[in-house]
Formats: C-alpha cells, sequence, structure tokens
C-alpha cells in the first residue's frame, strides 16, 4: 500500500463534511493518526502562548475549544463513511463498542447500498 499525499489531500478536500459515500481503513486511520500528532502540538503551542502572554488558561481553553469545533465534524463525518464501507448504517457511530470493531474490520470489496468503495489506499 503506497501513500499518496496527494490523493490524500484532495480526499479530505473534497469530502471532509459529506456523510455519504465510503470511507477506507487507510483514509480513516491516517486522518486519525494526523489529529494524534497535530493535536498535542497545538495544545502545547496554546499553552506557551497563554503561558507566556500572561493570559493563564483562558486563551489556551478558547483555541482548544476551537479547535475541537473545527476538527469535530469532519471526524464524524470520515467516521459514518467508513461505517458504510463496512455496509452499516452511519448511526453506529453513536455506539463505542460497535463503533470500535467496524472501524477496525475490513470494508466491502463490492459496491454495496452505499456506493463503490473508496479507492484510497487500496
Amino acid at each position: 500500500m503506497k501513500f499518496k499525499h496527494d490523493q490524500f489531500v484532495f480526499t479530505r478536500t473534497m469530502s471532509t463534511l459529506s456523510f455519504k459515500g465510503r470511507a477506507s481503513r487507510a483514509e480513516y486511520w491516517k486522518f486519525v493518526g494526523w489529529w494524534c500528532l497535530l493535536a498535542p502540538a497545538f495544545l502545547f503551542t496554546v499553552t506557551l502562548i497563554g503561558f507566556y502572554t500572561g493570559r493563564g488558561t483562558t486563551v489556551p481553553s478558547l483555541l482548544w475549544i476551537a479547535f475541537i469545533l473545527v476538527t469535530l465534524p469532519p471526524f464524524i463525518a470520515l467516521s459514518v463513511r467508513r461505517m458504510h464501507d463496512t455496509g452499516h448504517t452511519g448511526w453506529f457511530v453513536l455506539l463505542p463498542p460497535v463503533n470500535w470493531f467496524f472501524l477496525l474490520s475490513r470494508g466491502d470489496a463490492a459496491t454495496n447500498k452505499y456506493g463503490n468503495p473508496s479507492d484510497f489506499g487500496r
């Protein structure tokens, strides 16, 4: 499996808030991986900003809340598309144990009721 950065950026840009279609395991876990790298770096940076500006925790807290509000909708949409890839309704995102099972499982290789398989990472 070869990582194609341009394809990743294009896919993220075109389907950021789309709840339709499917997302492969590779697409999902690459997004999660990038988020896990960016979130601590962002939190560290805003904490330093708050410390050095003398604003305490107010500014970092507001910036962290803004970061979560900006990244949560695409994360939910991607999770719903990941459920679609396994042939299940996106509502399973609301059930964490079931959600994790399907996020880790292989998607349908053929076309299902949610569309054709994602070309990303296959």
